[in-house]
């Protein structure tokens, strides 16, 4: 195991956020981006300017991915699946999100929220596709003997071409439509660590509750996870659980752990390689960038923090690392 003793992390925002979420690196902007779900906002940082901004959004995001090409970003709201631009100055004249609707959901269940299930974690994987599962908010009652139940799907947003039109020299006219279908043939409490590896066959995903990261096989040609290939990659010792994950050029897998303030790179064979440790405790995800990928993002959450008690809980904290992480995929669509 490496030792991390001459990492030290530095607070490059102090946002405050109640829980700051899902950072991206975008590299078309030369910014990150990430979101605070409970105050139902976009945050962006430029490093070389040191400019920050903050969106306000229509309801809570839960994660988002950026788009290959079109305006705005592909959501996942609370509510559902949705393209929406939050960088119009103007919001009296934005539009509103363009929501998936049932009908586009082409198997398995639609997505709709009820009780306290919202969407969360999220990421595209290699070829573009958009996946992000549920959260089940009700987390039991373990002195009444009422379980945290797995209710939560886990979904595939992706692109679907269509025929449409006269035929022309070239061919047809083509255009394409979002659509959206189930993953897993299992429900889940609080999905998390969405990430995929360099070649994008292996698939990385946790149930935080289970205090495991799993892997399964994935075809990322056609954007099946092989279910019965699921096997047990990382085990996440107490009072940590999974949250974020990304994976770096060297197909290590660097994975945030909520209340422990720990964030952990592991091997391709799930081996510990090194521990990251913040001074605040709710570390909630991690993400490569910077002009040469080399600088690690981590966002945090300041829900459930006494006040006073953790200088910086709920801002974005930043470290060099040896190793570059990998472009940011795009949303097809």
């Amino acid at each position: 195991m490496t030792d991390a003793s001459n990492f030290n992390p530095r607070l490059v925002v102090d946002a405050k956020n109640i829980l700051g979420e899902g950072p991206v690196w975008d590299d078309r902007r030369q910014a990150l981006l990430w979101i605070d779900i409970e105050g139902k906002t976009l945050h962006t940082y430029a490093p070389a300017g040191g400019k920050t901004a903050t969106y306000p959004l229509p309801m809570r995001p839960c994660s988002f991915a950026l788009r290959e090409a079109g305006e705005g970003l592909l959501f996942a709201f609370e509510d559902g699946f949705a393209v929406y631009d939050p960088f119009v100055a103007d919001l009296s004249i934005s539009t509103p999100p363009k929501y998936l609707s049932a009908s586009d959901y082409v198997e398995g269940h639609s997505y709709h929220r009820h009780g306290q299930v919202r969407l969360n974690d999220g990421r595209c994987d290699r070829h573009g596709r958009f996946i992000a599962g549920g959260y089940n908010g009700d987390e039991g009652d373990a002195e009444a003997g009422r379980e945290w139940e797995c209710i939560c799907g886990v979904y595939v947003v992706e692109t679907q071409a269509s025929t449409t039109g006269k035929r022309e020299a070239a061919g047809e006219k083509k255009e394409t439509k979002m659509v959206a279908r189930e993953m897993f043939p299992f429900k889940v409490r609080c999905a998390n660590s969405t990430a995929f590896s360099p070649d994008g066959s292996v698939m990385y995903f946790a149930d935080s509750p289970n205090r495991e990261i799993w892997a399964f096989d994935y075809d990322w040609k056609a954007g099946r996870v092989k279910a019965e290939s699921k096997r047990v990659f990382a085990t996440i010792p107490s009072p940590g659980v999974p949250d974020g994950s990304c994976v770096d050029s060297e197909g290590f897998v660097w994975n945030a752990e909520f209340f422990s303030g720990r964030v952990v790179r592991y091997s391709p064979e799930g081996n510990v390689d090194r521990v990251l440790q913040l001074p605040v405790s709710r570390v909630t995800c991690p993400c490569l960038g910077g002009a040469d990928l080399k600088t690690m993002y981590m966002t945090c959450a300041s829900a459930g923090i006494e006040r006073g008690t953790e200088e910086g809980s709920g801002g974005l904290w930043a470290l060099e690392v040896e190793t570059p992480g990998l472009p940011e995929a795009r949303f097809r669509g």
